[in-house]
């Protein structure tokens, strides 16, 4: 039958539906193919890992072949070496006795002492010669079997790894904790590979410091991330934006106009802000008598109206319906794009009906957080102003109209700005803070050691930051919890330019589209692994407030 046939026998609605079918089939029939080829080359590059772990094993052989036989000349060297010396000796003594009988016999024992020394000198120099060649044949071993662990570490992570998956499956349900194992099996930087695409893990104080603080700039960039891409329109934001020069201009303005804005001081500013809604948290968590109750949404609400207060200057009640639909909209936008991680590995399954529900919910979440803030952008685009800039975006509303800081600023620019400064800043804050109150509860010895140190230095009122370098116990309780209870255990980032990290060289991940994972869990990473006499347990807080105690006096 033809297709015309088809055509007039079924209908243009039947026709249609019939030719969406052909061409999803072979849509995914490519797909399939195209996972079968990447699943032979995984397989064809483990065999060639093999073969070359062999040739390295066969060349490590003769190269500790060569050393023996250089140790055993070298050997024989000093041996020789201690029979000239003991023939030396006999005859300087026989020179200094001067016991000879004759002239010519004196002549014969001059001439036979001079014959030594050279002999002794030509010894010398090839028990240099030795030495230099026992070196060179150690150093090339070395070499050798370096390459060798290397390539058997290839062979082992290669043994975990399946194709198309890669190591998706080895890493399991909680992938920090696997890659902190892997760690102290394969060092501090290893690669694993996360479906289609190979990723550079970075762990230790060491190399995460090289990376992230001492070149920082080499590091700046964002991988390609498809759930986020979705959410930010391909990295109009900050966080998620690639590296170029919109990025760092948009950056440095938001990083100029926080602070500003954190400096104010008197009525308005963030220090206020922050005293007012830790006045309302204590009258709420008064109103209950001193019975157990979930604190959760009210730690949210005020974290919420310090960081509103910042974006766009305005708090919410505690029950305000509007306020209740965001926080669950960026809540649920948050568990949903963790969810959705195998569309990030394997942006095809996006289609997918039942796969794709987590990103699906992921996105409808954000645009109910990007309704709100474009509310926001129009009553501040109408209540502007220009003399007087109050908040976050009235200075972008400003930046907006002048175009002298950022060049080419749009309005979703900043949507997606405040975006980021709302939902990244709420969500984390919130965490830390109730981590620290559910170990306060934990500790209660702690709790009322830190609440000491405020009565002594505070009274009745509420702490301010003037009062921070005297609670340098109270200081310490917070970054333990930081510590021990780290909020984002992976960060995602990629290279600006091809750069070498411990003896590993990563390529440019703007054009590789090669991951650097930076992992930081656990927290003890950094704060203690980098200290020899650090135990990072964390059952013994005491020590570990200690250390931070002093450092934060020290600061």
């Amino acid at each position: 039958m033809t297709m015309e046939s088809i055509k007039q026998s079924q209908g243009e609605a039947a026709f249609s539906s019939h030719l969406r079918r052909d061409t999803a089939s072979v849509h995914w029939q490519e797909t399939l193919n195209a996972l079968h080829r990447q699943a032979k080359v995984s397989e064809d590059d483990l065999a060639r890992s093999s073969f070359k772990i062999a040739e390295l094993e066969i060349l490590l052989a003769d190269c500790k072949l060569e050393l023996y036989q250089s140790r055993a000349d070298l050997v024989t060297s000093a041996q020789k070496n201690q029979q000239i010396n003991d023939l030396k000796e006999q005859v300087v003594a026989l020179k200094a006795g001067g016991d000879f009988r004759d002239v010519e016999a004196q002549e014969l024992s001059e001439f036979r002492i001079a014959e030594l020394e050279i002999l002794l000198e030509e010894q010398r120099d090839e028990n240099t010669l030795l030495r230099a060649q026992l070196l060179s044949e150690e150093e090339k071993s070395l070499t050798v079997e370096m390459l060798s662990s290397s390539s058997a570490q290839e062979q082992e992570m290669g043994k975990r790894r399946v194709p198309v998956l890669g190591h998706l499956l080895a890493l399991g349900r909680a992938p920090h904790l696997k890659l902190a194992a892997w760690r102290r099996q394969y060092g501090d930087v290893f690669t694993v590979r996360m479906g289609m695409e190979d990723v550079v893990v970075l762990n230790g104080y060491t190399a995460v410091k090289d990376a992230l603080v001492d070149r920082s700039e080499l590091f700046a960039s964002t991988p390609p991330i498809y759930l986020l891409d979705a959410i930010t329109d391909c990295g109009k934001d900050i966080i998620v934006a690639r590296w170029g020069t919109g990025f760092r201009q948009r950056k440095r303005f938001a990083t100029t106009v926080l602070r500003d804005l954190g400096m104010k001081v008197g009525r308005g500013s963030i220090e206020e802000k922050i005293r007012e809604e830790a006045d309302c948290l204590r009258d709420r968590v008064a109103e209950n008598n001193g019975e157990p109750f979930n604190i959760a949404h009210d730690v949210a609400v005020v974290v919420a109206n310090v960081i509103c207060s910042m974006a766009f200057g305005k708090r919410y009640d505690y029950e305000d319906e509007t306020f209740r639909e965001l926080r669950e909209a960026v809540v649920t936008m948050l568990v949903k794009v963790g969810l959705g991680q195998i569309i990030n590995v394997f942006p095809l399954l996006r289609f997918v009906p039942v796969v794709n529900r987590a990103s699906v919910t992921a996105l409808e979440a954000f645009y109910k957080v990007r309704n709100v803030l474009t509310e926001e952008i129009s009553r501040h685009r109408e209540y502007l102003d220009r003399e007087n800039p109050r908040d976050f975006l009235d200075f972008c509303l400003l930046e907006l109209e002048q175009q002298e800081k950022v060049d080419g600023l749009t309005e979703e620019n900043v949507m997606y700005m405040t975006a980021n400064l709302f939902v990244a800043g709420t969500d984390t804050t919130t965490n830390t803070l109730l981590w620290s109150l559910l170990y306060m509860t934990l500790n209660p010895d702690i709790q009322h050691k830190a609440q000491q140190e405020l009565d002594a230095v505070v009274g009745e009122g509420l702490p301010t930051l003037s009062h921070r370098s005297q609670l340098p116990y109270v200081n310490a309780c917070l970054l333990e919890a930081i510590r021990i209870r780290t909020i984002g255990p992976m960060a995602r980032h990629a290279t600006t330019q091809e750069v070498n990290v411990q003896g590993y060289n990563i390529p440019n991940g703007i054009q590789a589209d090669v991951c650097v994972l930076v992992s930081s869990w656990p927290g003890w990473n950094f704060s203690c692994f980098s200290r020899p006499y650090c135990s990072p347990s964390p059952s013994r807080r005491q020590r570990a407030l200690l250390l931070q105690t002093l450092t934060a006096s020290s600061e």
